[in-house]
């Protein structure tokens, strides 16, 4: 016996869903092409044009490290461990 895969849900939320951090739900049966919250509050549905998986701003080393010493943090690399006294 062969069953038919499964519709998987989308990967992305709505706008009003992520802003809202809520479920979204895949649209009703035969009914608009839109979530199932913005169904019930009658709102336009619209996804994010791409996906922000995986894209964190992370500035260059040389950048964080100048930003450390302009702030007289240093690395943790050089911070020393207490010494005991006896």
């Amino acid at each position: 016996e062969k069953r038919e895969p499964e519709k998987k849900k989308p990967i992305m939320a709505c706008l009003f869903c992520r802003e809202r951090k809520i479920a979204c739900g895949p649209p009703p049966a035969g009914g608009p092409q839109r979530c199932n919250q913005c169904t019930r509050r009658d709102l336009v549905c619209e996804y994010p044009k791409e996906s922000r998986r995986g894209q964190h701003k992370r500035g260059t080393r040389a950048a964080r490290v100048e930003a450390l010493a302009a702030t007289g943090g240093s690395p943790p690399s050089a911070i020393k461990p207490k010494s005991k006294g006896k």
